[in-house]
């Protein structure tokens, strides 16, 4: 099996871990009422956090999809091929949901799966079309670096829903003016991102238009953050995005090994203080939840879909950031895990904090992800159709 198919799996695999957490699988009381109510459901729309959630989560499948059979493959038959064993796969998923007591299975999140996995599958072939026009030498690198942008965009974007609403607008815009809702943390954080883009988008696309494309990314999400349901626009984001943009087009466009250890110490940095926010001490250390996932699969999905985003952008820069330098991914991956562990169990004293596990088993992960790509570099690019 190829390693695009092997990612394929993978998905799959976390996927059916999501659905069936927190395995305590039990007989339901009876088999007959629980297809009756199945097959009785009529309603799609189950909320608004429930069916962005439902979406994303269908996504990579659909990404990993294609990059397994391959875009000069991916006629529009095994497209749809590829959207039926996913949608086979949604239905199974919920069909074991009924041996987990604190789920809800119905068939909407089905249609919405495969809702997602179509986008999956349309954006698996542009990424694919966008890297086979890339040179050579950019071809393999610049996956990551994709991957990294769209999950910051996503993070700040989600859930794509327009809220149409002349009111809200206005208070987005009031909000703006609130001292009290800026944070120095976070204006940090958001400034070291914005720089931290402007250098995943040169390598993408090394042209003296980064600068531009800077720009248009960053005021589309601060305009885009006006319109979009859920997506607070603060005046740390703001200040911060704008600020990233300003000192990118006098500093960041030099693009030497000096901006890219600033760029890695600034995000190692805003990345910690913004973790132990709000500087305010518990009575008593909260547990540490050793289960991968367990803090995300609880509470507001969208927030936590959101949050999830976020720190795929953070860790995977960090570590993308050390092998621009020529750093080992290894080394530095085994470092990164230690100090975002620390992190997490430092923030078993910090009020409105959930330490877990999934931070350093992440920063894990994406190494394994950033380092097959590496060994994937010196291969030639696929044929361009």
């Amino acid at each position: 099996m190829n390693r695009p198919c092997r990612w394929l799996l993978i998905v799959a695999a976390l996927i059916a871990y999501g659905s069936l957490f927190p395995f305590g699988f039990a007989l339901p009381a009876s088999f007959g009422a629980f297809w009756s109510e199945l097959l009785a459901q009529r309603r799609l729309w189950t909320g608004l956090g429930d069916v962005a959630g439902n979406i994303l989560l269908f996504v990579p499948l659909g990404v990993s999809g294609v990059l397994c059979v391959g875009r000069a493959r991916m006629t529009v038959l095994r497209g749809a091929l590829l959207l039926v064993a996913a949608t086979a796969f949604s239905f199974a998923v919920q069909v074991l949901q009924v041996f987990e007591p604190v789920r809800d299975p119905a068939l909407s999140d089905v249609f919405w799966n495969a809702l997602g996995t179509l986008a999956g599958i349309v954006a698996g072939v542009a990424v694919e079309r966008h890297v086979a026009l890339l040179p050579r030498a950019a071809w393999a690198r610049s996956r990551f670096a994709v991957l990294l942008i769209a999950a910051w965009t996503a993070a700040e974007l989600w859930p794509f829903v327009p809220a149409l609403d002349w009111f809200a607008l206005k208070q987005a815009l009031k909000g703006l003016l609130r001292a009290a809702d800026f944070s120095l943390a976070s204006f940090a954080y958001h400034l070291a991102s914005v720089l931290a883009l402007g250098l995943l988008l040169a390598a993408c696309s090394p042209t003296p238009r980064v600068g531009a494309r800077l720009a248009l990314l960053v005021f589309g999400v601060l305009a885009g953050k006006l319109v979009l349901y859920a997506s607070p626009l603060s005046p740390s984001f703001a200040l911060g995005a704008v600020a990233g943009v300003a000192l990118w087009a006098g500093w960041g466009a030099r693009l030497g090994r000096p901006v890219l250890l600033a760029a890695l110490g600034a995000m190692l940095a805003a990345y910690t203080v913004r973790a132990l926010v709000p500087f305010e001490l518990r009575s008593a250390p909260a547990p540490f939840a050793w289960i991968p996932f367990q803090a995300l699969l609880q509470g507001s999905m969208m927030a936590n879909v959101r949050s999830l985003l976020a720190q795929l952008f953070a860790l995977g820069t960090m570590l993308w950031l050390v092998e621009r330098v020529g750093g080992r991914v290894a080394g530095a991956a085994a470092a990164l895990a230690l100090w975002v562990g620390l992190v997490e169990w430092a923030q078993r004293w910090i009020v409105g904090r959930t330490p877990d596990v999934t931070m350093p088993l992440l920063v894990i992960a994406l190494a394994v992800v950033l380092v097959r790509i590496g060994r994937d570099e010196a291969r030639p690019p696929p044929a361009i159709v």
